[in-house]
């Protein structure tokens, strides 16, 4: 069983002192848990662990924003997997883009630009389509290349779907295509030419795994890839603590208080 955790309580004295904006966040993991990750029976939100019975959620592969909107709409105890570079530090929390109301009115200014500059209109350049995340012209685009295409599965060595993993093509080390894989684990890159390529996965915590493939025109190839754990990233699992950053003046609070539970 996981143990509780400690909660840190800030006690105040005197009068009461303004609150700054919240910037940042930490996360702690105290006492890590032993069970083994790849032991766990998957299901629809991670991994459920029999020790604590609690569904173990990966985070290994989430980036600041996404760390903090979790937290900042999930409260109470969480049992999650992370990266080591994840936990004892400041996490920033990213800035906030502009109200709705400020965007419409942009907005409306752009459309009011436009529609008093129609010569400009008429001089702008040919229209950009973007092909599996290649920007390319669309004189550009060969239509013997659309219909050719390398997808496949990507998958952990428990045959579990790796969920928003980057996938890469590229040809003699330049990029070709690129995209990542959807709740199944499948990807397709589309409008390649006809020969050799080879296909990359990467994803935090995992081996970057690569396949050689070669490409027929007007052909589809399946290259499924099996992707094993980094042996160079180290994972910590547990009950979390994930608190704030204390945002009032040092000297304005007398002590702090960790309850022994």
């Amino acid at each position: 069983m996981h143990p509780k955790i400690s909660i840190l309580i800030h006690v105040y004295t005197g009068k009461r002192v303004a609150m700054k904006k919240q910037t940042s966040f930490q996360i702690d993991i105290p006492k890590p848990c032993s069970q083994s990750w790849d032991d766990m029976t998957s299901n629809g939100q991670g991994r459920h662990c029999d020790s604590c019975r609690k569904t173990v959620i990966d985070f290994t592969s989430w980036s600041d924003s996404e760390l903090y909107g979790f937290f900042a709409s999930n409260r109470g105890h969480v049992c999650g997997r992370f990266l080591s570079t994840q936990v004892g530090r400041q996490i920033h929390i990213p800035h906030q883009p502009h109200s709705r109301l400020y965007r419409i009115a942009v907005a409306m200014g752009l459309t009011l630009l436009f529609v008093h500059t129609p010569e400009l209109r008429a001089q702008s350049r040919p229209p950009i389509v973007a092909v599996d995340s290649l920007l390319m012209s669309e004189g550009n685009v060969k239509i013997d290349s659309v219909m050719t295409e390398i997808r496949g599965v990507v998958t952990d060595n428990k045959k579990e779907p790796m969920v928003n993993a980057a996938v890469q093509i590229k040809q003699n080390g330049v990029l070709k295509g690129g995209t990542i894989t959807d709740f199944d684990g499948n990807y397709s890159v589309k409008g390649l030419d006809s020969g050799q390529y080879e296909v990359i996965v990467s994803y935090v915590g995992y081996k970057t795994t690569s396949r050689s493939v070669v490409v027929l025109s007007n052909s589809v190839e399946n290259v499924r890839i099996v992707m094993d754990t980094s042996s160079e990233k180290l994972h910590t699992m547990g009950v979390l603590i994930y608190y704030r950053t204390p945002l009032i003046d040092k000297y304005k609070h007398s002590y702090i208080i960790r309850p022994q539970w």
